[in-house]
């Protein structure tokens, strides 16, 4: 047998490359890699993906929480729904070193904590979609190494504080939505209010708890609040 071929079969034989499909889930190639289709199947957790993942269907199951290192280093992985679970949180590391993850929906759960760098080094989303959760604070590093160049949706949710840091360096984001969270505009709002207004390219839908748009807080009363 020549060498290269039995190295590959060694390889696969070890089980150190999963190219197979997840039991209950549906399966077809693509171009790049392996469609998973998973949704509706009454999944309480996340199957063991196979290392040539590309799409990934696993909404409307009864999934509880994305834990660390659920999605990890998967070269082509591209498009996950995950909406209408019954996720409650999303653990550091959970999304991690993903160079062609695009389109990430997480929407309709009970998420009420993303914890920091959750989505490390995801280098290049689309559209991410966390609307109409349970989040009543974006949390420190959040979305620190995280590069979004579409759209990130948080909308219908309970924030009311955005931690200092909580978005990282999203430069480019062209449009981030926070409509209908109740957002508190007392000095805490500040270090959200000054990424804002250093990142004049991202446009942020955002209103106050008492209908002020965030953006329309008068920077002299704001600047105060940096020096006390």
């Amino acid at each position: 047998m020549n060498s290269d071929l039995l190295a590959v079969v060694l390889l696969l034989s070890g089980g150190l490359v999963n190219t197979s499909c997840p039991y209950l889930c549906n399966c077809d190639s693509a171009p790049l890699g392996l469609n998973l289709y998973c949704y509706e199947r009454s999944f309480s957790y996340i199957p063991k993906l196979p290392t040539n993942t590309y799409y990934v269907y696993l909404h409307n199951n009864k999934i509880p929480s994305i834990e660390s290192y659920t999605f990890n280093n998967l070269i082509n992985f591209t498009y996950v729904t995950l909406g209408g679970n019954e996720i409650t949180t999303i653990k550091q590391f959970a999304f991690m070193n993903l160079p062609r993850l695009r389109y990430l929906y997480i929407e309709i759960n009970k998420i009420t904590s993303i914890e920091g760098y959750a989505f490390k080094n995801v280098q290049s989303i689309y559209n991410m979609q966390l609307h109409d959760n349970q989040l009543t604070t974006i949390r420190t590093n959040t979305f620190e190494e995280t590069y979004i160049k579409n759209y990130l949706d948080l909308s219908g949710n309970y924030i009311s504080r955005i931690e200092e840091n909580a978005f990282g360096n999203l430069t480019t984001l062209p449009l981030l939505n926070l409509t209908s969270n109740p957002i508190n505009c007392d000095c805490g709002v500040y270090p959200f209010w000054s990424w804002m207004h250093e990142r004049t390219s991202v446009y942020v839908v955002a209103r106050c708890s008492d209908g002020r748009s965030v953006q329309s807080l008068g920077s002299s009363v704001l600047e105060q609040c940096s020096r006390e």
